[in-house]
């Protein structure tokens, strides 16, 4: 598979973008939407896309899990799902689902937190729907310092250690 595009997060300060994020919390908590937002709208924005819609389902461990077994097979709770649009659904760019329980988990850790935990699933999820892909070693640290760019652009805590679940 081909690599996308090296970002340029010069591109984030674009006024003219028509990029939506859409966010449905199903978690029962309040999210930080304008975070997750800006998080999302700058990992597409510095892959130039300027226009279009991602929606971000915010979900726990049982609706993942649903979707995980419905979507995949996996009849197990994950962190993060992507799903592509259809060609047909253009400019859809796609939608991701991410686990709020394992993100209040994960963020529990020192010098991290639950919001830089759901800032990092999202952007992970947003590289995968960009083309990313994790499935070797040398392409998951690919990712995950992308990932870091987008975080560290907008003021956020970065891991160059963190791991998506591996199945």
């Amino acid at each position: 598979m081909t690599r996308p595009p090296r970002p340029d997060w010069s591109l984030v300060q674009s006024k003219s973008s028509r990029l939506r994020v859409p966010f449905v919390n199903e978690s029962g908590r309040p999210v930080p939407v304008s975070t997750l937002r800006s998080v999302a709208r700058a990992t597409f924005l510095a892959h130039g896309q300027r226009s279009g819609a991602v929606c971000v389902l915010v979900a726990d461990n049982d609706r993942l899990q649903e979707l995980n077994r419905q979507f995949r097979g996996l009849d197990e709770p994950t962190d993060v799902l992507t799903f592509p649009p259809p060609e047909n659904m253009k400019p859809h760019l796609g939608d991701i689902a991410v686990n709020r329980q394992m993100a209040l988990e994960a963020g529990k850790r020192p010098g991290w937190s639950e919001t830089a935990e759901l800032g990092q699933l999202v952007a992970h999820g947003c590289l995968h729907l960009l083309g990313y892909e994790d499935d070797d070693e040398a392409a998951r640290v690919h990712m995950v310092r992308i990932a870091n760019e987008a975080l560290a652009h907008l003021g956020m805590p970065t891991d160059p250690d963190w791991r998506s679940i591996e199945h």
